[in-house]
């Protein structure tokens, strides 16, 4: 597609590989993703699409929407790029179905209501699926895909498209496309249903908003409102920022004077010190205001005082009814406070803090807000279901109970349809929330927020934020973590990593094995990596990238060993006592050995010998900066260390490198400058 680099095995010698391991899953026994609930189910043969008496044919409901429209046109395009054969796509009409009838159905068609029938009825509804999750069944030599909503449509087609043609969506610019003469399809009857009703790897790809990556890896996110014809949108309202989303309902500076401080009627709405004609705008280390104040307009029982002007809460609120005017559609708002390691410093809210915990102060206001916004809402006779979100993030992360785990006070129970989610930013990323080796900062602060509220969501982390191209290592959390996720009815998990840069190779093979995870919690994870590396780097390479990852756990292991994982004062998982030298440049040369051997292969076309190079330079980009990283520390003069400096920007700026970590000054020009380089 257009977005797509399409690249096609054209030698026997691959094609065959390529079926074997799409028949077992992958090399080294990679099992495919499925549902938990239908892994008992045994496939059988049914034939040879390509030889099918009757060409295949996708048939659509008459009414179809953009989204089975598009999902039909992509299966269609897959076989023919994987077979060779073109694929008739119909609307309406009232196909026979017989055994040895060749149809594909997506959504509700006459042809499934007739082969429901004869199969037995599915349960499509919400609860069923998890909103997104969809069926599919063989009835003879045909294929029936159905779902809740156009997304599992999309899913299902890429399911299908997947498993039985032996395509593998990668990344954003790398599917792998099988050329094979035969497409064996096998029997289906099952039901694949999301583990979470939302979900995303936040990488570069899905932060820039690549609408078709995001559609195959199965995301469903806030952070990539889709398009019509891929499922439409989880209706989330768009502000600017999707977190942190009060300096947007409230312009800040809307409110300065000319002196740099809030206005005078307005201040106390703001974060803030003193009282009366002493009150002082309070300020962040960049000399912008803090925040709100967020127990400006609430009273002592935790409601809202609508009667007073020019307080937070009025201010909010005056403007969330704007905005839900505008928005006809969004059901979800993100009220999220500014992003700052503590809170207005007034006595109000101190006491407040005190009393129901920074969170507990949080919940208050949001619960206030919410209220009168659903008040509102009757008294105007507006058909909208709002639901609203708050953080529990940085200083609000703790549940608002007491040492005996008691619910602070009934104000700081969130309202039926407030949600919390919990962002955990100072936790040891290395470590599954619920490992036993995780700091006190996070230890059991999930569990504590499920004995607070059902309503919970999730915002974790996984990069070395300041040096992005240094390898630190998530996948091991994953299935522990969605584990105790899904244990606790969790509507949307979310992990953030490096979101600033494409060409970070770690962010798209974590983001591959994660999108597995969502719909399978009990699938190998290493399993689904070498799945990755298999189609991603091609047969020639694959060893040496099993290699690759074997060695950076087992150098993570020992550093965890040591308790010098985490990334705050006390880690050390950078230091060349665990990545001396000679390990630095033999994981370096695993790739450039490999680059060797898939120029070596005569049985690869120009293209495919190219694109299995490119993704493997874009991914020794991560070893090479770490051994530069340490170049110093292992001794090597100036010269030297220039040196391969250089040699790390060259393949950078090959590969249109701009960040190397999320701070605006972390680019690749200030890498030059300290190193020296051109």
């Amino acid at each position: 597609m257009k977005n797509s680099k399409i690249l096609r095995r054209i030698t026997a010698i691959i094609t065959l590989a390529v079926t074997a391991v799409t028949l077992c899953g992958c090399a080294d026994g990679c099992k495919k993703s499925e549902s938990k609930k239908d892994n008992t189910y045994v496939e059988k043969e049914i034939g040879d699409m390509l030889k099918a008496e009757t060409p295949y044919k996708i048939v659509l409901p008459e009414d179809a929407t953009s989204t089975e429209e598009y999902s039909a046109e992509q299966i269609a395009y897959y076989y023919e790029q994987v077979g060779g054969k073109q694929m008739q796509i119909v609307k309406g009409g009232d196909p026979e179905v017989t055994e040895t009838s060749s149809l594909i159905s997506l959504g509700d068609t006459s042809a499934y209501v007739a082969a429901e029938k004869k199969h037995g009825k599915v349960d499509l509804s919400e609860d069923a699926l998890n909103a997104d999750g969809f069926a599919i069944f063989t009835y003879g030599n045909n294929v029936f895909i159905n779902a809740y909503n156009d997304r599992g449509i999309m899913y299902g087609a890429f399911e299908f498209i997947e498993h039985t043609f032996g395509v593998k969506f990668l990344t954003e610019d790398y599917t792998h496309v099988p050329s094979s003469s035969k497409i064996t399809l096998y029997s289906y009857d099952k039901t694949y249903r999301p583990a979470f009703k939302q979900r995303a790897y936040l990488n570069t790809s899905v932060f820039s908003k690549k609408y078709e990556y995001v559609a195959h890896m199965r995301f469903n996110t806030d952070y990539c409102i889709m398009p019509e014809n891929m499922g439409g949108s989880t209706k989330w309202h768009e502000f600017g920022n999707p977190a942190h989303t009060f300096p947007a309902i409230v312009e800040f500076n809307d409110y300065l004077g000319d002196d740099g401080e809030i206005q005078m009627p307005y201040r106390d709405a703001f974060a803030h010190t003193g009282e009366g004609e002493e009150m002082k705008t309070n300020k962040g280390s960049d000399g912008t205001v803090l925040d709100l104040c967020y127990t400006s307009g609430i009273k002592d029982d935790g409601t809202g005082d609508t009667t007073t002007e020019k307080t937070a809460f009025k201010l909010v609120t005056d403007s969330l009814k704007a905005i839900i005017r505008e928005d006809e559609t969004s059901e979800w708002y993100m009220l999220g406070q500014a992003d700052r390691p503590n809170g207005c410093p007034c006595d109000r809210c101190k006491d407040a803090r005190n009393k129901y915990e920074a969170s507990g102060l949080m919940i208050r206001f949001v619960n206030a807000v919410n209220a009168e916004i659903q008040r509102w809402i009757k008294q105007e006779n507006l058909d909208r279901n709002i639901n609203f979100c708050l953080f529990a993030y940085d200083y609000t992360e703790r549940a608002p109970l007491d040492g005996k785990g008691n619910i602070l006070d009934k104000t700081v129970i969130p309202a039926d349809n407030v949600y919390i989610k919990y962002a955990p930013i100072h936790s040891i990323y290395y470590y599954a929330l619920d490992d036993a080796r995780q700091n006190d900062e996070t230890k059991g602060v999930y569990e504590s927020w499920a004995k607070v509220t059902s309503h919970l969501m999730t915002w974790t982390y996984g990069a070395w934020y300041d040096e992005s191209f240094w390898y630190y290592p998530t996948m091991q959390t994953f299935a522990d973590t969605l584990k105790l996720l899904y244990k606790s009815g969790n509507e949307y998990t979310f992990l953030q990593t490096a979101y600033y840069e494409k060409n970070m190779y770690q962010y798209n093979i974590e983001a591959y094995v994660m999108s597995k995870m969502f719909w399978n919690l009990d699938a190998d994870v290493e399993a689904i990596r070498n799945e990755f590396l298999y189609y991603y780097f091609g047969e020639d390479a694959y060893r040496n990238m099993v290699d690759f990852h074997r060695i950076i756990d087992m150098n993570y292991a020992a550093i965890a060993n040591d308790g010098g994982v985490m990334l705050s004062y006390a880690g050390n998982f950078w230091s060349d006592k665990y990545w001396k030298i000679q390990t630095m440049n033999n994981l370096v040369d695993l790739f450039e050995n490999s680059i060797v051997a898939v120029r070596a292969n005569g049985n690869l076309s120009a293209d495919q010998k190219a694109a299995y190079v490119a993704n493997l330079e874009r991914a020794a980009l991560m070893p090479m900066y770490m051994r530069v990283y340490n170049a110093k520390r292992y001794g090597m003069d100036e010269e030297n260390v220039k040196k391969l400096a250089t040699e790390w920007v060259e393949l950078a700026e090959k590969y249109g490198v701009q960040k190397t970590g999320e701070n605006a000054a972390l680019t690749i020009e200030a890498f030059k400058i300290k190193y020296g380089v051109g």
